[in-house]
């Protein structure tokens, strides 16, 4: 292998995109929030100015999802047809909420939300919990971690994938070796429409950027960064 070859080969990334803002507390989370459309569209934006390319774009199959990705591509007109894979749907919140038999009450707010949802994905992660609606936390990460497999082997140039924040949490985790806890607390502070960058060759994807929002820091206004 010439250097040449070399630097392409190790030039190769798997960007996550987290979906852009959905609709916390209202009837239908996944759905984008007015300023989650323009989110989507910045970050378009972003990768068009920035030339991306791309050779295979991933969703899972949630609204917020493929709304990310259409808002994507009204300015990265360049986007190839999406791949679907529910292996990048996040988990149920609510169902682990109440397999822990947490009920929400009047007057509680994130913070409280947040709390018993920490409790709950400590216990799904032990494997101390598995609502029926769910695969269990093993077979949650070991779907996300076949897929990177695959891309490495499928996939010769960059490949973006649009997903929420637990299966990011879960890949940047396993890659970095990283503790339950450790694990959540990333899955808490994964930035709407951010992107996490993976680099990858034919044996191992790396950690090489984490929940990157300069395309919205640009703006100097802290509207654009949100966590939900």
């Amino acid at each position: 292998m010439t250097k040449t070859e070399y630097l392409l080969l190790m030039s190769r990334s798997t960007l996550l995109v987290r979906h852009a803002q959905a609709s916390f507390g209202a009837h239908d989370y996944d759905q984008l929030s007015p300023l989650g459309e323009h989110q989507a569209h910045h970050l378009g934006l972003h990768l068009a100015s920035t030339h991306t390319q791309l050779e295979a774009i991933y969703l899972g199959d949630l609204k917020r999802h493929l709304q990310t990705f259409d808002g994507i591509r009204k300015a990265y007109r360049d986007a190839p047809e999406p791949l679907f894979t529910s292996v990048l749907n996040e988990y149920d919140p609510e169902a682990l909420l109440n397999s822990m038999g947490f009920v929400a009450k009047d007057g509680d707010g994130k913070e409280q939300h947040f709390k018993q949802l920490r409790l709950a994905l400590r216990a799904w992660m032990a494997g101390d919990v598995t609502p029926s609606t769910m695969p269990s936390y093993a077979e949650f990460r070991e779907g996300l971690l076949a897929l990177l497999s695959r891309i490495r082997i499928q996939h010769k140039g960059n490949v973006l994938i649009v997903t929420s924040g637990g299966p990011i949490a879960t890949l940047v985790g396993s890659l970095l070796e990283a503790s339950v806890e450790a694990t959540i607390s990333i899955n808490f502070r994964v930035r709407n429409a951010s992107v996490t960058e993976l680099a990858h060759d034919d044996k191992r994807h790396h950690v090489v950027g984490l929940n990157h929002i300069g395309h919205f820091e640009r703006l100097d206004d802290p509207k654009w960064i949100t966590y939900v």
